[in-house]
């Protein structure tokens, strides 16, 4: 298996894809689970009880599939030396912005919707509450014409939890992320509100 880019890491990299697999399993309760079998079986096929939590155990994979990088930016883009950067009258400048930022946590809640499918076919679904911080020695931002165009990055660590009807299923504190030093965003990440369009 291919080496994964650190700049690609995920939130199932955060929580561990193992954890996340097994959590999967649990987001549907047994009665559920049991209720679901009985229901498709009706239609000709037979599925148990077990069959239907293997299926769920990837189905929380796919909502964690988010960016830990599109995690941070969307956190900095809220601040407010970034939306003056974002002026009209910078975005017609050239210059290239330093933004240094110092030590800050960044705080993250969802609320995405696990679904299960049978054969293409959804089947059920259910909502879980997702929190994640993301906790930062400091970073430096480079800003050109209304789009953050790179960062560096001293040091993340992530924490997280994921629950469904109360119940806590994942729960982590992770060490360092191993993300890059310098990542470069090519034609730069437009800061809302900016209208900032690419050189």
């Amino acid at each position: 298996m291919a080496k994964r880019r650190t700049q690609d890491l995920t939130l199932v990299d955060v929580f561990r894809v193992r954890d996340v697999e097994a959590a999967g399993s649990s987001v549907f309760t047994a009665k559920d689970l049991k209720d679901l079998s009985v229901k498709v079986s009706g239609h000709g096929e037979s599925v148990g009880p077990e069959e239907m939590k293997a299926l769920a155990a990837p189905a929380l994979s796919r909502v964690l599939d988010i960016s830990v990088l599109d995690i941070l930016i969307g956190g900095w883009t809220k601040l407010r030396v970034l939306r003056e950067l974002a002026s009209p009258e910078n975005r017609k400048s050239s210059r290239t912005h330093k933004v240094p930022l110092v030590g800050h946590t960044i705080k993250s809640v969802h609320s995405p919707v696990v679904e299960l499918a049978f054969n293409g076919v959804p089947i059920a679904e259910t909502a879980v509450d997702l929190s994640v911080g993301m906790s930062l020695k400091g970073a430096t931002l480079l800003v050109q014409r209304g789009r953050i165009k790179a960062m560096k990055i001293a040091g993340c660590r992530a924490e997280g939890s994921v629950s469904v009807r109360g119940h806590t299923l994942l729960q982590r504190k992770s060490k360092p992320l191993a993300l890059p030093g310098k990542i470069e965003f090519g034609q730069g990440i437009p800061i809302p509100g900016s209208s900032a369009k690419p050189n």
